[in-house]
């Protein structure tokens, strides 16, 4: 699944957002960016408030200064994780609310 490379031999470390309420017909946005002079492997999980996963996005080798997306239209999203193998210091990351014309109407970042 969405774990799979952190069976390797370098550490993963965690980033998490506080949970966002989309609109109705809203999208969920969780984006990180490599701001590392090195290739990070970085997954991000969208969960809903149940806890249960909607939606997953794996970058690998995420080049420095670029980004990772996942989104969800699921109305019951509401936070993302985002690991990283190689450590998280130079990774910063958020968590988006955009209405249905993809106006973004709340953002928390990822600790």
């Amino acid at each position: 699944m969405a774990t799979l490379f952190l069976a390797g031999g370098a550490q993963a470390s965690n980033l998490w957002t506080m949970p966002l309420v989309p609109e109705p017909d809203g999208t969920l946005v969780c984006e990180a960016v490599n701001a590392s002079m090195q290739a990070r492997d970085v997954t991000l999980w969208l969960f809903d408030d149940a806890g249960v996963l909607v939606n997953f996005s794996e970058c690998f080798g995420l080049l420095p200064m670029t980004v990772c997306t996942v989104s969800s239209t699921n109305d019951n999203a509401r936070s993302c994780k985002i690991i990283v193998k190689g450590g998280k210091s130079n990774v910063r990351g958020s968590l988006m609310a955009r209405s249905a014309t993809n106006v973004t109407t709340a953002a928390v970042p990822a600790e």
